[in-house]
C-alpha cells in the first residue's frame, strides 16, 4: 500500500541525491535512527548486507518485529534516545527521517547528531532529516519564524519559543523544539568529520543532510 510504497520512495531518493552528489553508499551495513514500524528498514534491508534499527518505542519496535519478520539481516535495538549502543566505525550508511524533529531540544540532538558520526565508518554516507525551520510552519495554529526573520534568532531562542507555544503538548510525547540553522548542523558534522550537503525535503521546515565521512 501506499505507507509502504512511501518508505521505498524516500530510501529511493536518498540514493539519487548521492549519485547527485557524487557520493558512493557502501552498501555492507546500514543504521536505521528512529525505524518506527519499519518503513523504510524493509527497504534498507534490501539494499543492504545488514541493518541495525533503533527506536526509542518499544510498540514501534514489536510493530517493527511483526513487519519486518522475513528479514533476516535486520537486527531491532531499544535506545535511549541520547545514545547509540553501537561501537564505533561499525556501518557504512546512517539513515533517519522525520525524527529529530521530536528530540526535546538542541543539546539532545547535537548529541545524536554527534553519535550518528561516531558509528559512521570512514568513508561511509550520512543522510539524515534535520529540523531547519525553513519558512513558515504552524504550532497550533501559530504561524512560527518567517523567512525573512530566520536568519536573526538565535538558536537558543527558537528553541525557546517551541517549547513554550507547545508546552502542553511536549508534557504529554516527546516532541520538542529541537532546530537548528544548516550552518550550525553543518559545523557541527564538520566536527565529527562528516561534510555534509542539504537538500530538499518533504517537509517545508526540515532539509535532508547527506554527506560522507572522512
Amino acid at each position: 500500500d501506499r505507507f509502504w510504497v512511501s518508505g521505498r520512495e524516500d530510501l529511493d531518493q536518498i540514493f539519487g541525491y548521492a549519485e547527485e552528489l557524487g557520493l558512493s553508499i557502501p552498501t555492507d551495513s546500514a543504521l536505521d535512527i528512529g525505524c518506527g514500524s519499519g518503513r523504510v528498514t524493509r527497504f534498507l534491508a534490501e539494499r543492504f548486507t545488514s541493518v541495525t534499527a533503533i527506536d526509542v518505542s518499544p510498540a514501534m519496535l514489536s510493530l517493527a518485529a511483526e513487519n519486518l519478520a522475513q528479514a533476516s539481516n535486520v537486527t531491532l535495538l531499544p535506545s535511549d534516545g541520547n545514545s547509540i549502543n553501537l561501537p564505533d566505525a561499525s556501518v557504512s550508511f546512517v539513515w533517519s527521517r522525520a525524527v529529530f524533529q521530536h528530540m526535546p531540544d538542541n543539546d539532545v540532538m547535537a548529541r545524536m547528531l554527534g553519535e550518528a558520526c561516531r558509528v559512521l565508518a570512514p568513508g561511509g554516507v550520512l543522510a539524515l532529516e534535520v529540523p531547519t525551520l525553513t519558512g513558515w510552519y504552524r504550532v497550533r495554529g501559530v504561524p512560527v519564524f518567517p523567512r525573512m526573520l530566520r536568519p536573526l534568532i538565535p538558536d537558543a531562542a527558537r528553541t525557546f519559543y517551541l517549547r513554550n507555544v507547545s508546552e502542553d503538548h511536549r508534557r504529554r510525547t516527546w516532541r520538542g523544539g529541537a532546530s537548528m540553522r544548516p550552518a550550525t548542523i553543518r559545523h557541527l558534522l564538520r566536527q565529527h568529520g562528516v561534510l555534509v550537503h542539504f537538500r530538499p525535503s518533504a517537509s517545508r521546515y526540515q532539509h535532508c543532510a547527506i554527506g560522507r565521512k572522512a
